[in-house]
């Protein structure tokens, strides 16, 4: 009877030890059932998508509380390239966003919708558009997960180029009906916008001889939307390119743009 005791007991430890090292086989999406979830958009074109350098660090120590939608949007915990609407997506500010916000909002995860594109105009972005429809199929998903917390916009390039096909008087206009739009879908019309200004370095290329005029298009629409913040990225560096922010950059406008969140936002209280 001893003997048949311990052995019950040796079975039940082994067992215990068995289930203590067992990997989480939780998917993604099941990690973020029952928890405080914020979901953030990320919309506009290249330099909101990131084209940072990725090393072989990059995917090192990443937070675990943050997660994105993948290229056939499922949840995933998130990593570099956040997007993927290019051959060279690369790192970006996504992430870096989000572990500082996730510090601030008392526990809770963030869950990245990645929606920017590369080479989009403001007018890829009006009402009934391409970019609208794909921004209403991903956040339909994400909205099953978390409350949309805010919108971060990068876009402009485009129409700063002496090719583009837009009239800047047109711009603010065309910014305003794209923020409305991409409230609607986000279902609260004063969710948070958060845009950023186009680099002076951009006066080095002949190309985006306008980038001015759309920095002051972008002002003008931001200044006349409630609950929306311009964020200065005058001071950017490039990569090689000339286009695109640098991996280091785009850490810098991480940290802008969380600090315009929470300074705009009771987060600690949420």
């Amino acid at each position: 009877m001893y003997k048949i005791a311990s052995l019950a007991l040796i079975l039940v430890l082994v067992s215990n030890a068995v289930s203590e090292n067992k990997p989480n086989t939780l998917s993604a999406s099941e990690r973020l059932n029952n928890k405080k979830v914020w979901v953030f958009l990320l919309a506009g074109q290249s330099n909101m998508a990131g084209r940072g350098r990725i090393t072989s660090t990059s995917n090192s120590d990443l937070p675990d509380n943050v997660y994105s939608l993948d290229l056939n949007l499922n949840v995933i915990s998130a990593k570099h390239p956040v997007h993927w609407d290019h051959y060279v997506a690369g790192y970006s500010m996504a992430i870096s966003f989000s572990e500082q916000i996730s510090k601030q909002c008392n526990g809770c995860s963030v869950l990245l919708v990645p929606a920017a594109s590369s080479g989009t105009s403001i007018n890829d972005w009006q009402p009934g558009g391409s970019m609208l429809s794909l921004v209403k199929e991903r956040l339909k998903i994400a909205a099953q997960y978390g409350e949309i917390k805010g919108i971060l916009w990068h876009q402009g390039e485009s129409d700063a180029r002496t090719d583009r096909t837009i009239s800047l008087k047109k711009y603010p206009d065309s910014l305003k009906k794209t923020i409305a739009a991409l409230r609607a879908l986000a279902g609260d019309e004063s969710v948070p916008f958060i845009a950023g200004t186009l680099p002076e370095y951009l006066s080095e290329n002949k190309k985006y001889r306008f980038y001015q005029d759309v920095n002051s298009s972008i002002a003008m629409a931001i200044a006349s939307t409630k609950n929306a913040h311009l964020v200065d990225l005058s001071d950017m560096v490039a990569k090689k390119d000339g286009l695109h922010f640098s991996s280091e950059s785009l850490d810098v406008m991480a940290k802008r743009y969380s600090q315009f969140f929470t300074h705009n936002n009771d987060v600690k209280n949420e």
